[in-house]
């Protein structure tokens, strides 16, 4: 079974689609079980390999490196985030970390927000800009240009363009929209540990990012 049956099997419960598929259906056959219309969509970090202004198919997302499992759980929303539990935890608590595109280490804490551009952490991205930790991790892993800047003191900035990917019913994709962001790391020591992420946003968005850019092939 190719990949591509395999998304689509993998997928088939969404509720975008009214029936599951049939499992005899190609990358270049729509199946007759799927409406014409129909779409899918999610996000990607522009990282060059996809074209912007034409169509791509399936084979060549996995080519880029986006493999079926991960859009699968960008499609369906399973993005991991939990800001009701990170809203119980203790705001400094560590609850993720990764390596950034230079093979710095960087956290995510539990963090807070109680409004305005005070706070931190999970609960912050969360809450006012509606992003889960694997956006912010895929952000700050593959920033425009593979550099971070320095912002000032221990800070530095990642300044990431995510492609809205939308994939048709007869299996050909194309971006259909783009969304530059912004995250802020802080490097300081904090008890053996860089303070971590201080703020992931969508630039020029108020608030909330669009849900699209939260479900990202991380």
């Amino acid at each position: 079974m190719n990949w591509t049956k395999k998304f689509l099997a993998g997928i088939a419960a969404a509720p975008f689609l009214l029936v599951a598929l049939a499992p005899t259906a190609t990358a270049q056959e729509a199946p007759s079980t799927l409406e014409e219309g129909q779409s899918v969509t999610f996000a990607v970090v522009d990282a060059g390999e996809l074209p912007t202004d034409g169509r791509f198919d399936f084979e060549e997302l996995e080519d880029a490196g986006f493999a079926p499992e991960d859009i699968e759980a960008a499609v369906t929303g399973e993005d991991g985030a939990s800001a009701d539990d990170t809203a119980q935890q203790n705001p400094y608590e560590i609850v993720d970390s990764w390596n950034d595109v230079d093979g710095d280490e960087v956290t995510m804490r539990a963090g807070r927000w109680s409004g305005g551009d005070t706070g931190f952490g999970e609960y912050k991205v969360e809450q006012k800009h509606n992003l889960g930790t694997d956006a912010v991790r895929a952000f700050t892993q593959s920033p425009d240009g593979l550099e971070k800047e320095h912002q000032s003191g221990t800070s530095y900035t990642y300044s990431t363009t995510v492609l809205q990917v939308e994939c048709s019913w007869w299996f050909f994709c194309e971006v259909v929209d783009t969304q530059p962001t912004t995250t802020v790391v802080n490097f300081r020591d904090a008890r053996g540990a860089p303070f971590g992420v201080v703020t992931s946003y969508c630039d020029g968005v108020q608030g909330h990012c669009p849900d699209w850019v939260r479900n990202i092939i991380a």
